[in-house]
């Protein structure tokens, strides 16, 4: 983005012909654009794929109103992917809601490392505790967060 708020144009048609023939997904800066309407539109014109967007808010589920007007105006020249605060227990509610195809959910677990020998002072994991621990996919949440949308 522009300091402005507004998409910088340039950059992003940069960083499409450098990922391609990669998928392309305009992240969630999006959500700080100065207008919502005017982003879209200028990635629809550079031909940007998808957007992922949590619609402005701090969860998808709270801009649901503006998820689902985003995709309407999209129509079929951009997915809008939503993201943020997506969970099994909302995901369905959230489907339903915006008519999004597609959602960026990451559930995880905290694993506790069984390391018994902690040697030096470096940490290699963002997870809490004393950096031993690590975050992992949760496959039973991302199951029920799969059979909660084939029920939407």
């Amino acid at each position: 983005l522009h300091p402005n708020g507004a998409v910088d144009e340039d950059g992003t048609e940069a960083m499409l012909e450098a990922a391609a023939p990669l998928p392309f997904t305009f992240h969630r800066a999006f959500d700080m654009t100065r207008d919502h309407d005017e982003a879209l539109d200028a990635c629809m014109a550079l031909g940007v794929p998808r957007i992922l967007t949590s619609g402005g808010s701090a969860t998808a589920l709270q801009a649901a109103d503006t998820l689902r007007r985003l995709r309407l105006r999209a129509g079929e020249r951009l997915i809008v992917m939503a993201g943020g605060g997506v969970r099994a227990s909302n995901v369905r509610d959230l489907v339903q809601r915006t008519g999004v195809q597609e959602v960026h959910l990451g559930p995880r677990r905290q694993v506790a490392s069984t390391m018994r020998v902690k040697a030096g002072t470096a940490r290699i994991a963002k997870a809490p505790g004393d950096g031993w621990d690590w975050e992992e996919l949760d496959a039973d949440a991302l199951a029920a967060a799969v059979q909660a949308v084939q029920l939407a």
